[in-house]
């Protein structure tokens, strides 16, 4: 959607508010608050990426995106 080509283009501020709609729209789906979560981690909001992430992991505990982006905003890596 508009928010996903936002945020690939670098445009956090429009990515967080298309995605912010499109969880409100779609409150069930994991993808949107795990790309809002990234484009809030995107442009340092942190603490708003982390809940966005949450709520992704709650809808779908086996996203990894999700997972990933959470670890991230905490500043771990499980890969290391």
């Amino acid at each position: 959607g508009l928010g996903e080509i936002a945020l690939s283009q670098g445009s956090t501020g429009a990515a967080v508010s298309h995605l912010r709609r499109a969880t409100k729209l779609e409150p069930g789906s994991a993808r949107a608050h795990t790309l809002l979560g990234e484009a809030l981690l995107a442009s340092g909001r942190k603490q708003q990426a982390t809940a966005s992430f949450k709520r992704a992991l709650k809808i779908d505990p086996g996203d990894t995106r999700a997972q990933a982006g959470l670890d991230e905003a905490a500043g771990t890596n499980r890969l290391e």
